[in-house]
């Protein structure tokens, strides 16, 4: 056996050959060298030595490798002392002569930095148990109190027990070995000196406990203390005294010496940290546990600050352990930081970060990568604005990163002239970023603003990545207009290859552009022409449109009750005239398709005729037809509940959506949550009844439920299931159809940048007072009448000294929507019109909802119109279609 010991000449693979066919053939035939003369004896003593640590050394660059993991395995045997034979030399004089040998050349500063290099999470590692137990054999094979047995003593205690989270990186297998052959009850040695001839030499633990001088020496001996009470506690009643006292000497001179208030955390009131101390580990540890405290705490619990749960004692529900102003605060910072490093962090993997970037958020000293960082504290993000989405808490404008000032218009400086310079490359960038696989390869010109196509998607793609993760922090309005330009960019990419060369896109266009540009696509197709009949007009929309391409321009032509074709032509105004009038039909509860909560909100339901094959396909049909009317930017005057909007958005349903379905339940639930008494007396099973045609059904909601009873320890359970049953299992099929036929029209992804409550707003338009100011520069005149004209002047008087309830009640009656635009009256299409009907003054006004059009008689007297006015309004009287 020849062995070249040479650090810098020995390659890893002579080492790993080695380690390998002595552990193939057997590393007791190390001991046989020694049965030699005495001068080959010692020869090979050396030569082993210095092999064993170079091994050593090895394993501790890397204790992951495969060959680590040999080397290893070698140590382990050649360390340990087997019971004595009848050879003519001593193994275990040998394996402490290896052992001395390593002790003096850093043993335990070794395994330390091996364990070091393996993960906190990786406990699976093979290479733990082996490290563990090689830490272990000095105590075995020397004797006690030598100077070598103190060595290892105080190597182990200032290496291997000053490991931050020892015990959480070893399996539970491994951290038992480790506790049941700790040398505890030899800790009287710790303080010997290992040298043995020299009094006034300063012992490795001496040298340990005098190091302050950086933060690292501070940490190990915080460290220390961790270690030593979690193994040695379980001990104490089995420790000599000599032991237990060294052991109380060795944490009194660890305490002594580390800085007052080193073991405490933070206090109210503290001065914030300066700069030496990292901020990122408190607010990293506070979004965790945050967002993982948020997914079983339900809304009772999280606003518990300000009032109880009905039912319950006072601090029952109390759970939430920050103030809703806490939560705001909160909030806000990590907003900031989303936003940072979504906008300015560009490929986080990718060192440097953006200067921006690190002057916005201070680099973190903690062991995780930016993207990790980003993910905690979006996760974090989401978790809280679920909430506010459901039940507001925020601030106005709490949000927003950007407030509304900032961001009304245009965009500025570079992005201009990123727009500028090619917008079809920007359409194809932003289309390809939002549109789902369905849709098919997008043709791209060879040399279609190649020069510019890296600038625009390094533009687009961290506010691409706002809009996907944390939209909220972008305006209601900008997002609206976002919406709507992708919309007219999916618009563009239909058009003909003859047209689209003409077109230019700026994303930041008004809607009026969108119509220029349906425009202009329906001359260049032909119209589907579709015929109504007045009094079928849901059947006939069902059989005429249920598969039919509802992005193209369809005409509509009603059929009277006579039979014939009603003169005029579909200019638009005609099929919103039989867009409301389906809406009024197929969203009508008495069909059987939609059921209401107490505050009118529609939902799929949940009844087996629902989910019947002809009624899915009418779910489907809606679905077509809603996203028809989103993509035309029809406003529609329905609501639909909470928890069904927030399945639009792919969103889970829990209890707390449940409030928006059944407030009853709801409150049954809550109450059971946090009931404190005696649950026999409930009577609860895992069961839900069903009532269907005039008879009530029992379902089990787990196999047997029937038979189970609702306990302490199973009540969540309980709740779990009703509400997944109520909310989801219900109505999944009907949910499913209504999903598909919406997606046929509008992009999962382009509607997912709003929550619940803004999306019904996008539907129907934003519940908030009418700007008469708004509606008056926006309105259209007709036949006799212009802005001064006596009449429309005596109207706006009348129309300015109405009530909000009273002016939305007149845009019900003109627009069939009470509810005012998103982004005002300029996006009403068509205008809001007013027509002069003649000079009778005993006429009421009527008018034409599919024009938006107001037929106004020229009223002499104001308080006549005003009087005609509101018994019209009020009364939904005087309808017609001109």
């Amino acid at each position: 056996m020849l062995v070249v010991v040479n650090r810098k000449q020995t390659p890893d693979t002579t080492l790993s050959k080695w380690s390998r066919n002595l552990i193939q053939y057997g590393s007791d035939r190390v001991y046989d060298l020694f049965a030699a003369s005495n001068d080959a004896g010692q020869s090979y003593m050396v030569l082993l030595k210095q092999a064993l640590l170079l091994l050593l050394q090895e394993v501790a660059r890397n204790a992951q490798l495969d060959r680590s993991v040999v080397h290893l395995d070698l140590l382990n045997s050649l360390l340990s002392s087997l019971p004595e034979t009848g050879s003519s030399f001593s193994r275990r004089r040998i394996v402490n002569e290896f052992t001395a040998y390593l002790l003096s050349h850093g043993f335990y500063s070794l395994l330390a930095s091996s364990i070091h290099t393996i993960p906190v999470e990786m406990k699976s590692s093979p290479a733990l148990p082996l490290l563990i137990t090689l830490s272990t054999l000095p105590f075995s094979t020397l004797e006690a109190p030598s100077a070598e047995y103190t060595l290892a003593m105080q190597g182990l205690f200032i290496h291997l027990l000053t490991i931050p989270l020892l015990p959480n990186r070893l399996p539970l297998q491994t951290l038992t070995y480790l506790s049941s052959h700790l040398p505890l009850t030899k800790m009287n040695v710790l303080y010997a000196t290992p040298s043995g001839d020299n009094s006034n030499a300063r012992s490795p633990l001496s040298e340990f406990l005098l190091d302050m001088t950086n933060t690292d020496a501070l940490g190990a001996k915080i460290h220390l203390i961790a270690n030593l009470l979690a193994f040695t506690p379980p001990r104490y009643s089995k420790l000599p005294g000599p032991s237990l006292a060294a052991y109380l000497r060795l944490l009194g001179d660890v305490l002594n010496i580390i800085p007052p208030g080193a073991l405490e955390g933070p206090l109210r009131g503290m001065t914030a940290p300066n700069a030496d101390e990292d901020p990122w580990a408190p607010l990293l540890l506070l979004a965790d546990l945050y967002s993982h405290g948020l997914i079983t705490m339900g809304d009772d619990e999280f606003f518990s600050s300000d009032s109880t749960v009905i039912g319950t004692r006072p601090s029952a529900a109390h759970r939430n352990p920050l103030t809703l102003d806490e939560i705001s605060t909160f909030t806000r910072q990590l907003l900031n930081i989303a936003w940072s490093l979504w906008m300015y962090g560009g490929d986080l993997e990718i060192e440097p970060l953006p200067s921006i970037l690190t002057s916005a958020v201070p680099n973190p000293r903690v062991r995780l990568t930016w993207l990790e960082i980003r993910g905690k504290v979006t996760k974090c993000l989401l978790a809280i604005n679920a909430r506010d989405a459901r039940k507001p808490f925020m601030p106005k404008g709490g949000w927003l990163v950007l407030n509304d000032a900032e961001s009304n218009g245009a965009p500025h400086g570079e992005a201009q002239e990123l727009m500028d310079d090619s917008e079809a490359s920007l359409e194809d960038a932003l289309m390809d970023s939002v549109s789902s696989p369905r849709r098919g390869p997008r043709s791209h010109a060879p040399s279609a603003s190649s020069a510019y196509s890296k600038r625009k998607l390094n533009y687009l793609s961290p506010r691409l990545g706002v809009l996907n993760n944390i939209p909220f922090a972008i305006p209601f309005h900008v997002r609206v207009t976002i919406f709507r330009n992708f919309i007219h960019m999916d618009l563009a990419g239909r058009r003909t290859s003859r047209s689209r060369s003409t077109q230019s896109i700026n994303p930041w266009a008004s809607f009026n552009a969108m119509n220029d540009m349906r425009n202009a696509f329906s001359a260049g197709e032909r119209q589907q022409t579709v015929t109504i009949r007045r009094g079928s007009v849901a059947q006939d929309g069902f059989d005429h449109l249920g598969d039919a391409d509802l992005k193209n321009p369809i005409q509509i032509v009603f059929i009277d009750q006579f039979g014939a074709e009603e003169a005029g032509i579909d200019g638009g105004g005609v099929f919103k005239e039989f867009f409301t009038s389906l809406c009024k039909e197929v969203f009508d509860t008495d069909r059987g398709l939609w059921l209401s909560n107490e505050k009118n909100e529609l939902y799929p339901n949940p009844h087996a005729y629902a989910t019947e094959a002809h009624s899915l396909s009418w779910y489907r049909f809606i679905g077509r037809i809603l996203g028809k009317a989103m993509y035309e930017g029809i406003l529609v005057d329905v609501a639909f509940a909470g928890f069904f909007l927030a399945k639009w958005l792919g969103r889970q349903s829990f209890l707390d959506d449940l409030a928006s379905l059944d407030p009853d339940l709801y409150k049954g639930l809550v109450f059971l949550k946090h009931h404190t008494g005696d649950f026999e007396d409930l009577s609860l099973n895992f069961t839900v009844e069903v009532e269907e045609f005039g008879t009530t059904r029992t379902i089990d909601l787990i196999r047997n439920g029937s038979n189970i009873a609702v306990t302490k320890e199973n009540r969540l359970q309980y709740i779990y299931l009703v509400c997944h049953f109520k909310l989801s299992k219900q109505i999944k099929m009907q949910s499913e159809a209504f999903f598909e036929g919406l997606s046929e029209m509008i992009e999962p992804k382009w509607i997912r940048m709003f929550n619940q409550q803004e999306l019904q707003i996008l539907l129907g338009g934003v519940n908030s007072p009418i700007d008469l100011d708004d509606l008056k520069a926006n309105t259209k005149y007709g036949g006799l009448y212009d802005p001064n004209e006596p009449t429309i002047v005596a109207f706006w008087n009348v129309v300015n000294t109405f009530d909000q309830e009273q002016r939305r009640a007149l845009l019900r009656f003109v627009t069939s929507c009470s509810r005012p635009p998103l982004l005002g009256f300029k996006e009403l299409v068509p205008n809001f019109a007013i027509r002069d009907a003649g000079g009778d003054q005993h006429r009421l006004p009527t008018s034409s909802t599919c024009v938006n059009l107001l037929k106004l008689p020229r009223y002499n007297d104001e308080r006549v119109l005003r009087s005609k006015l509101l018994q019209a309004i009020m009364s939904n009287a005087g309808f017609d279609l001109s």
